[in-house]
Formats: C-alpha cells, sequence, structure tokens
C-alpha cells in the first residue's frame, strides 16, 4: 500500500543507480519547475524509523533542491536495500534512458546488491 507525501528534498535520501548525474537535465527540469510545471511523484520507500528512500525520481529530486520546492514521493515500505532493487528497474519505460555502459554498470550494481543482502541473512 503507498501514499503520497510532500517532503524538502534534503530530507530524502536519492538511491542512484546510474554511474552520473546529467546536470544538464537537471537544470532543464528546475527550469520547468520554476515555470510551474507539474512533475509526476518520485518513487520511494519508507523503512521503519521514517527515512524516505527515493528510487525513481533523482533529477527530479536534485531540480527541487535547486529551486528550494517540495518534492511529492510515493511511498510505500520498504528498506533502503528495497530501494536499492527498485532504483535499477527504474526508467525502462520513462524517464533518462540507460545508456550501453550504465545498463552494464546496473548489472554489477544488483550483483552487488544481491550479494550484501545474502550476506545479512
Amino acid at each position: 500500500m503507498s501514499e503520497q507525501i510532500v517532503e524538502k528534498p534534503k530530507n530524502i535520501i536519492f538511491i542512484q543507480s546510474r554511474a552520473e548525474t546529467n546536470h544538464n537535465l537537471v537544470d532543464e527540469y528546475a527550469e520547468m519547475m520554476r515555470a510551474g510545471v507539474q512533475f509526476d511523484a518520485t518513487q520511494g520507500v519508507r523503512d521503519e524509523g521514517g527515512q524516505v528512500y527515493v528510487w525513481d525520481g533523482l533529477h527530479r529530486g536534485e531540480a527541487a533542491k535547486m529551486v528550494g520546492t517540495l518534492l511529492p514521493v510515493d511511498v510505500r515500505p520498504g528498506t533502503k536495500q528495497d530501494a536499492e532493487w527498485l532504483a535499477l528497474t527504474a526508467n525502462q519505460r520513462h524517464g533518462l534512458r540507460r545508456s550501453r555502459g550504465q545498463t552494464s554498470s546496473g548489472c554489477t550494481t544488483g550483483s552487488q546488491t544481491s550479494q550484501r543482502g545474502q550476506s545479512e541473512q
């Protein structure tokens, strides 16, 4: 079950499965936010301690920080590890597409996340 919250981006931990942030895209999103464009909510999980981990919406989050605006987040219960796994699936059908190198990097990240999860069990 998910709910939508509105949060200050500085209070959110953003999970990034890409090798780097696209600053041109952040600037574009910030300009659009200043012009009043409403973006879809980012996607995240909230752990038992209340920490929100956004797994889809890093560029929107960075833009919201620049503009000084609140960020809508659709949250559901979960852990940081859940967010890391979900981040690997982000942008399959929307947003900034992954390059071949980022796809390869995502496979490595997924393998490392899986190994870390197994060692915690």
